[in-house]
């Protein structure tokens, strides 16, 4: 299973690690590293981050990636908004760049701040849920798992690219990675390498993602046009899957990403940076709790009202009066939309052996 990105990871005690609230890499001097080395920390001791604005490429008539080259013209954009840092996160999808400043939601939601986690889900229900409640240790129940998609954006642009590789995971030697992680419940090993280029900054990064019965090749590019307060960070990152032989170009276009804003914190910062509840008043969405191993609606008077019960862990859910949260399943299909692509890849392979605009803030 993917892991929600920066929970729990780096943290000591329950608190932030005080050296990953710097970009500055271990055993540094006074002087400012290069580049490439200063791009290869962010990756592997990712900072606190204050303030993160970035968009992803979407398709631009909606719906599904195409796989015949169209993605590449799209000039359709959605828009992220997101405050992290290894005991908290505030991630939410925008209604435009310039909603930074307002309460407004464009779908999408996900918060940890203190103990208490949130998600507003695309279909507008809002769960809310204790990491001190017992009944959610050792759970992999739909809000959890939904959660987790939903961070596959923030987790693959503080990754510089890298899907699917953790957060604060990778390991550098000599330019290049090699980790090992579980992806819908297969084991993947993704090996990777930067291509350097002139003022010593990476122009690419090659990428290696292996499952057991599949592995396929990606060509991350990097933009740093505008330039970021960091110079060591690109602006934007283009992913590409590339073809080994066969008909058509050799690489196709699958993602892309551009940092519009970023602002790294002097210092881990505190739990009122991640919360979310003035969301919430501004909203009103329909809201849930997640306790005591079920899901509860929070009538307009503050009672419960059970939803339905939660399995133990590893049983399939049961939704109570056939109700299934909508996210869940669109969950699977952001993740199963990549594996999709590694699988034509998988299946050309085979063959052939047998034979919204852009805005700048």
């Amino acid at each position: 299973m993917l892991t929600l990105v920066g929970v729990a990871e780096h943290c000591v005690a329950g608190r932030p690690d005080p050296a990953l609230a710097s970009s500055k890499p271990e055993n540094a001097t006074d002087s400012a590293p290069p580049l490439l080395q200063q791009f290869e920390h962010f990756i592997s001791h990712p900072p606190a981050i204050q303030n993160l604005v970035f968009a992803k490429k979407i398709p631009m008539n909606g719906g599904a990636l195409p796989l015949d080259g169209s993605f590449a013209r799209s000039t359709r954009f959605d828009y992220f908004q997101a405050t992290w840092q290894t005991n908290g996160i505030l991630f939410r999808e925008l209604t435009s760049p310039f909603a930074v400043t307002n309460d407004a939601v464009a779908g999408e939601l996900v918060g940890w701040s203190g103990h208490r986690h949130a998600l507003v889900e695309p279909n507008g229900n809002f769960t809310t849920w204790d990491d001190r409640d017992p009944s959610v240790a050792g759970k992999d129940i739909s809000v959890f798992y939904t959660a987790r998609f939903l961070l596959q954006p923030l987790q693959e642009v503080v990754n510089l690219g890298i899907m699917y590789g953790g957060t604060g995971q990778i390991r550098w030697r000599r330019n290049q990675f090699r980790v090992e992680r579980e992806a819908d419940h297969q084991r993947l090993v993704i090996m990777g390498s930067l291509v350097v280029g002139g003022g010593g900054r990476p122009r690419a990064m090659r990428v290696r993602y292996a499952f057991p019965h599949m592995t396929n090749d990606y060509v991350v590019r990097y933009g740093y046009t505008p330039p970021l307060e960091y110079p060591f960070l690109p602006t934007v990152m283009t992913n590409f899957w590339v073809r080994n032989g066969g008909r058509g170009p050799s690489e196709m276009e699958l993602d892309q990403w551009r940092i519009l804003n970023l602002q790294i914190a002097p210092r881990a910062m505190n739990p009122d940076a991640f919360a979310f509840a003035r969301f919430e008043a501004a909203r009103g969405w329909q809201r849930r709790i997640y306790t005591n191993g079920a899901i509860y609606d929070v009538r307009t008077n503050g009672a419960l009202h059970l939803v339905y019960n939660l399995p133990a862990a590893g049983a399939p859910l049961i939704p109570r009066a056939r109700e299934m949260p909508l996210a869940f399943y669109a969950g699977w299909a952001v993740m199963n939309l990549t594996i999709f692509a590694l699988m034509v890849g998988a299946k050309e392979k085979k063959q052939q052996n047998n034979e919204k605009p852009i805005t700048t803030l």
